[in-house]
């Protein structure tokens, strides 16, 4: 990966794709970083508002964020489709150049933010062996008793029909629990499944990203990955269901209240069933 510095101050902000790593001081003439930015990505933004902002939104794909010198932490900016620090190699190999401690997501909801950090040994650069599910507690029962099934009506007609969706991470499996629930009904819950053998690219990813004509790759499995969004054709069986949680805003999952879990002998069961 080759490292662009815009400048010799403390890096502040970072702009990179799989090619490169763009670093610049906010306290930097903007002119320059954008002359900059558009040597290695094609684009020029008129201010670092517009860069934060209207393209994270148009460039999903690349990481564009704010470091904090002091706790070593990085700020990846951007909606639902832009990179997860779980599993995006971008974000991966990011995290080790800048040798930064931890990875700060956040994601919209209502008012407020959902904010995680992801700790550096976390960031593994590929897919989990864990996925997460958003959905309502108006599905818990029949979630847990027979899965995850493709016969009933999809939540986002447009989008999930004849698909299970996936993320590698529980906080946007979450983001997703809030918008069902609050268009079904009920509390939000997420699904921790094992992660099946045949998984495909999200509707999400393939709509905003993959078709994105600002986006110059359009290998869809390597930007569903990026973002660590995914979806099956096939129904997930019971035995794959592991937890149903209860999601709390801004709350390591390790707090989050479990509703169901399944026991040892069906998480051994899983492993061959999934």
């Amino acid at each position: 990966m080759k490292w662009i510095k815009v400048d010799q101050f403390p890096t502040t902000h970072v702009v990179a794709d799989q090619e490169n790593c763009l670093t610049f001081n906010c306290q930097t003439n903007f002119s320059q970083v954008a002359m900059a930015i558009k040597d290695a990505f094609g684009f020029a933004p008129a201010s670092l508002y517009a860069l934060a902002n209207s393209w994270t939104t148009s460039r999903p794909d690349l990481l564009i964020g704010a470091l904090s010198s002091n706790t070593k932490v990085l700020t990846v900016l951007g909606g639902g489709v832009s990179l997860d620090p779980g599993c995006s190699v971008v974000v991966m190999e990011i995290a080790n150049l800048l040798k930064v401690e931890s990875v700060r997501r956040m994601l919209i909801v209502g008012p407020t933010y959902d904010v995680w950090h992801t700790p550096f040994d976390a960031i593994r650069g590929r897919i989990p062996s864990i996925l997460f599910h958003g959905t309502s507690e108006i599905y818990l029962d029949c979630i847990w008793d027979k899965g995850l099934r493709l016969d009933q009506p999809p939540n986002w007609q447009s989008g999930s029909r004849g698909s299970v969706c996936m993320t590698a991470t529980p906080q946007t499996a979450a983001f997703h629990a809030r918008r069902t629930a609050e268009y079904k009904g009920g509390c939000p819950i997420v699904v921790a499944l094992r992660r099946p053998w045949l998984l495909k690219a999200d509707w999400d990813v393939i709509n905003q990203v993959v078709n994105n004509p600002q986006v110059p790759d359009d290998n869809a499995m390597r930007r569903t990955t990026e973002a660590g969004l995914f979806a099956s054709t096939r129904p997930v069986s019971r035995i794959a269901i592991l937890d149903i949680l209860s999601p709390r805003i801004s709350r390591p999952v390790t707090e989050w209240p479990r509703i169901r879990s399944a026991d040892w002998c069906r998480r051994v069961v899983s492993w061959v069933w999934r």
